[in-house]
């Protein structure tokens, strides 16, 4: 398995909403324990979506991250994001 995602914007403003899409490669496998890490606080276990979005509430920066697999045989992928 191989984490992949992309974002709309790396660098936003407080209240702009960010579009996170699920890229990964799951090895022919079903996609499970897919979590998504915004590194504000918030966190979405488990989602079986593809795209979903975020909105940051204060400005600073923050690491993106999203699980795949499960902690023995999955993989993770971070992005920095800046919110001014």
């Amino acid at each position: 398995m191989t984490a992949c995602f992309t974002v709309n914007k790396t660098t936003a403003h407080v209240g702009d909403t960010l579009t996170f899409s699920n890229c990964s490669d799951y090895d022919g496998a079903t996609p499970e324990n897919v979590s998504w890490f915004f590194g504000d606080g918030d966190i979405i276990y488990n989602s079986p979506v593809k795209t979903i979005t975020h909105i940051y509430k204060s400005a600073g920066n923050y690491k993106a991250e999203i699980s795949i697999g499960g902690a023995e045989q999955g993989d993770h992928k971070e992005c920095s994001i800046t919110i001014e």
